[in-house]
């Protein structure tokens, strides 16, 4: 049986690559899969790979987005891996897309903040911080629920109340977050998270604790000055639980990561943003304005800034842009 197969190659030069396969006698068969090899150039894109990740048009209508067996993966980690694959490897195509990324989400602070010549740019994404930094220190070493307690009330002593103050000047429910629970965003040996059923589980120092060690952060890149720190959004909303201490999910992943900076010991201005597909909504929502908002009321804090809500096509732009100079430079026309 005759198989004419296209592929597209994404990925580093040498190491685990997406090869994007189509053509096979079934109709409308595809598949993805990830090879083990060593490539001489990560240059090379097939007009379907560009398709797919950066949603192109064929005759007029939009990319086929289905997956494996005809089903759409409506994970955020799909989408954003999907999307942030050509920030990833060492290629030179992929660190000028980090620096357009990173001067991106700068443009909306202080010109000082800006990247320097020559300054690296490190990617990582679904990084659970909090985490991987304390697995791998002695016992002896690792930070206590007491330690981070303390972080946390020396870096945000007001949080809880400036919570409240937000839901204050919300004149409609829908603007505003749920009423907190006595447990919410206080960090205390004797405030205890309790069950429904009125049955203490712990104290809010070790929920806090837990709470810090359990948060992933979709996309995280690091400069000599900066950690930015983005949640991504395709098919859901900011999660929001109301028996953590840390209820809400934007506000969560900032505490995480200002306290990161300070156990570390490597002074970084914070930077979060977000990337989703309606940026209008997600701009409407309580915690994306909250998270605004305090960004006006501390100016010296990273926060966030509205700016920062970007849409997907803007990555995929960026992406795009980069790959197409890069290739331009090197003499490869793109595929």
């Amino acid at each position: 049986m005759s198989k004419q197969l296209r592929a597209g190659i994404w990925g580093p030069v040498c190491g685990i690559c997406m090869v994007v396969v189509s053509g096979w006698d079934e109709p409308g068969w595809e598949g993805y899969f990830l090879l083990d090899i060593a490539f001489d150039s990560a240059d090379i894109w097939s007009e379907g790979q560009m398709n797919r990740s950066f949603g192109k048009t064929v005759n007029g209508k939009e990319a086929d987005c289905k997956g494996i067996l005809g089903i759409e993966n409506r994970t955020e980690n799909w989408k954003t891996a999907r999307m942030f694959a050509p920030f990833i490897d060492d290629s030179e195509a992929s660190k000028a897309a980090r620096k357009a990324l990173v001067n991106r989400l700068l443009s909306p602070y202080n010109p000082s903040l800006n990247l320097k010549d020559g300054e690296e740019i490190e990617l990582e994404l679904f990084w659970y911080g909090m985490r991987d930094y304390i697995k791998p220190l002695p016992k002896r070493k690792r930070p206590t629920a007491q330690d981070l307690a303390r972080y946390y009330s020396e870096i945000f002593p007001k949080l809880r109340d400036d919570i409240v103050r937000f839901n204050g000047q919300q004149n409609e429910a829908k603007d505003k977050f749920d009423n907190l629970e006595c447990h919410n965003y206080i960090a205390s040996d004797q405030v205890k998270v309790k069950e429904n059923s009125g049955r203490i589980v712990r104290s809010t120092t070790e929920e806090l604790k837990s709470n810090l060690s359990n948060t992933e952060i979709d996309i995280v890149l690091a400069t000599p000055s900066c950690l930015f720190i983005g949640e991504a959004k395709h098919k859901s909303d900011f999660d929001a639980k109301s028996k953590y201490v840390l209820v809400h999910q934007l506000v969560r992943e900032y505490v995480l990561a200002r306290i990161l900076v300070c156990l570390t010991e490597k002074p970084k201005r914070v930077i979060p943003f977000v990337v989703g597909t309606d940026t209008d909504y997600l701009k409407r929502t309580a915690q994306v304005r909250f998270m605004v908002d305090q960004g006006k009321r501390d100016p010296k804090q990273g926060w966030l800034k509205k700016d920062n809500v970007l849409a997907w096509d803007k990555i995929a732009a960026l992406a795009k842009r980069d790959l197409e100079a890069h290739q331009n430079a090197i003499g490869i026309a793109p595929v």
